[in-house]
């Protein structure tokens, strides 16, 4: 599948009915299990490749972010367009299995698991952003989402602070903190064996 940049209408759906018109000409090709119909075999491959770039442009602009929420800025970004959300997430599992995007787990203050993407060319930011994190929490022993938030990104802006929890729920997931409330980060000096 080719990249085009394109602002037509994604028209694609998850079972045949699901089509705008009927029609004989109609294909459909499996994304991880999930069926996703086209009224032709070029609708078909424009759409997936039109949403696809769409999950990957809207990624590729935060460091990390939940599929909640890129769902909803992919929606936003394509409003012409009705985006079912299991045919988001056959999509978006496509693009993870090309190398696009990974998938890190983070711990909530629940210690809840959790997942959140990050675009490919994102990687060694996030792993810079995980060491600066690490390196203030060894040091100071308790770190507060805004603070680490001016080290990592300078100003704020939409996503950064969800990003910065991110990397601290991604310390507290392998064990060196735990996630407190209003956005802390305590180290964790007893390890359980």
């Amino acid at each position: 599948m080719t990249s085009k940049s394109s602002n037509r209408p994604i028209r694609l759906a998850t079972s045949r009915q699901g089509l705008s018109r009927a029609t004989s000409r109609a294909r459909s090709i499996k994304l991880g299990g999930v069926a996703v119909w086209a009224e032709s075999e070029e609708q078909l491959t424009d759409g997936i490749d039109d949403l696809c770039e769409s999950i990957a442009r809207c990624t590729k602009v935060h460091l990390s972010m939940t599929k909640a929420v890129l769902r909803k800025i992919v929606r936003d970004h394509r409003s012409e367009s009705e985006i079912e959300d299991r045919l988001f997430s056959a999509v978006l599992g496509y693009v993870l299995r090309r190398g696009e995007l990974d998938a890190t787990v983070c711990a909530s203050e629940n210690d809840r698991a959790f997942r959140v993407l990050i675009h490919a060319s994102r990687l060694d930011g996030f792993d810079q952003a995980l060491i600066a994190a690490e390196t203030l929490l060894r040091k100071e022993r308790i770190i507060e989402v805004p603070r680490l938030e001016r080290i990592i990104f300078g100003e704020r802006s939409y996503n950064t602070w969800s990003s910065t929890a991110h990397v601290l729920g991604r310390l507290s997931y392998l064990g060196l903190g735990k996630m407190g409330d209003r956005g802390t980060c305590r180290l964790v000096e007893d390890v359980p064996c």
